[in-house]
């Protein structure tokens, strides 16, 4: 996913410059890249989505052009240092006539921090249906910003949303985080570099959907974490254009969560799904209190 320097953007935003550089691989020998780390003044690891970005960009560099990926399927094993830069390891599992798969293993020196299967297909010609989105969400237009300018790590993007609120460190925002977002510049035209893109900002809505749903403040005295992510893309995106992120909690038990998610473009279209476990504790009592530290 090689991103042309010269490509120009119509802004010069800084921010989405360095998400471009976050989400380029350096070859370092055949079939093993290197990512550069991006320190956040609010975390004290690194974001899940950079992580699972950066090693999915990695294993598309190995993949003929002709595949387009269509999923990927990833564990979180620990938590990634903020000041490391990743080093991913790919296997070319297989390349067939329709289809390719890749496995990569991302690590900081001997540390496995998130391994992945990502498969690529094809393009085959076939009938095309999705499951429409609420006809009555309205659109960025009639939505308000959000601000989430304190949080560093979506500094290259813009969000609107509806008025329904959750408190996130005392701020609003949403209880299902339904929401419109986009980066803030245009990107280069490669297909890999919205769909890398679109899987960093992926890992973001699960964590506010699951504090809405358990009404909890995220940074009040809660520990969350993702373990395992999972992102179908069904149809290309364009990230620096308007995409709706609809994400539902739908369970939670033994302080492990899980999270669906759509998302749409502004036409309505299905471009992608998500789903995630997470972990979430939230500092309640109950009747076994959780003692053990998260690994990531």
């Amino acid at each position: 996913m090689t991103i042309d320097a010269a490509t120009p953007y119509a802004n010069g935003d800084a921010e989405v410059l360095s998400l471009m550089d976050l989400l380029t691989p350096r070859e370092v020998c055949p079939d093993t890249y290197s990512l550069p780390p991006r320190p956040d003044r609010l975390l004290t690891r690194t974001f899940g989505g950079q992580v699972a970005a950066q090693t999915f960009a990695a294993a598309c560099e190995t993949v003929d052009p002709r595949y387009v990926p269509h999923s990927l399927h990833g564990y979180f094993v620990r938590a990634g240092a903020l000041h490391e830069p990743l080093t991913v390891d790919v296997e070319r599992v297989r390349d067939g006539a329709s289809f390719s798969t890749r496995r990569a293993t991302a690590r900081q020196g001997e540390r496995t921090v998130f391994v992945l299967d990502a498969s690529y297909h094809v393009r085959e010609v076939g009938e095309d249906i999705h499951i429409a989105g609420p006809p009555d969400v309205p659109g960025p237009a009639e939505s308000e910003p959000m601000n989430l300018e304190c949080v560093q790590l979506l500094s290259a993007f813009e969000f609107r949303g509806p008025g329904r609120i959750v408190k996130l460190r005392g701020k609003e925002t949403e209880p299902e985080w339904r929401v419109w977002a986009r980066v803030r510049d245009t990107l280069p035209e490669s297909p890999l570099v919205h769909a890398s893109t679109l899987i960093y900002l992926s890992d973001f809505g699960p964590l506010m959907a699951l504090h809405a749903a358990m009404g909890v403040d995220i940074g009040a005295g809660s520990t969350s974490a993702s373990l395992d992510h999972a992102v179908w893309l069904h149809r290309p995106v364009r990230m620096d254009r308007w995409v709706r992120i609809d994400m539902h909690a739908v369970n939670n038990s033994g302080s492990r969560g899980h999270v669906f998610g759509f998302v749409y473009d502004e036409a309505g279209t299905l471009v992608a799904s998500i789903a995630q476990e997470m972990l979430l504790r939230s500092g309640r009592p109950i009747d076994t209190p959780a003692t053990a530290e998260p690994t990531s």
